[in-house]
């Protein structure tokens, strides 16, 4: 009588997909919120700074709409490009693939929070400037969606 073989069958691990699925989930989460003078004017989702949609600010351009943020872009393409890798690529490329998406979309987010940071004092500055004798104090606030994907 023969031995049965057995085959045994290995997926990969989910833990590594995890972070690239729920950082593309928390895109929908709020990002940002927009300050002024200690009251929210403007909440922003990930997918809102992706887009350019979202909550339209009124502050010094009346007929600007928002534009798209390229550093929210780089971050939702590197996350989807990591489920994409990650269903793709071999076992000895995956790591390496998974590795450059990660921490692509996490350069990403970074450049981002120091963008929005930027766009505020800008914003602070041509307001501060037009010889009015009000103090606008504008602040942008990241919330628990920017800081979720970020970890992610």
């Amino acid at each position: 009588m023969s031995t049965p073989k057995t085959i045994t069958i290995t997926l990969p691990s989910i833990s590594n997909l995890a972070p690239f699925i729920l950082a593309v989930l928390g895109f929908f989460m709020v990002f940002t919120d927009i300050n002024c003078n200690d009251e929210s004017i403007a909440r922003f989702t990930g997918y809102d700074l992706v887009t350019g949609n979202g909550e339209k600010l009124e502050l010094e351009d009346e007929g600007k709409d928002n534009e798209p943020n390229i550093w929210a872009i780089l971050a939702l393409t590197a996350g989807i490009a990591g489920i994409v890798l990650f269903t793709v690529l071999k076992d000895s490329n995956r790591r390496t693939g998974l590795l450059l998406t990660g921490l692509t979309g996490v350069a990403g987010m970074i450049a981002l929070y120091f963008d929005i940071q930027s766009s505020i004092k800008t914003d602070n500055k041509e307001s501060n400037s037009n010889n009015l004798d009000i103090d606008i104090d504008i602040q942008a606030d990241m919330k628990f969606g920017y800081w979720f994907v970020l970890g992610c």
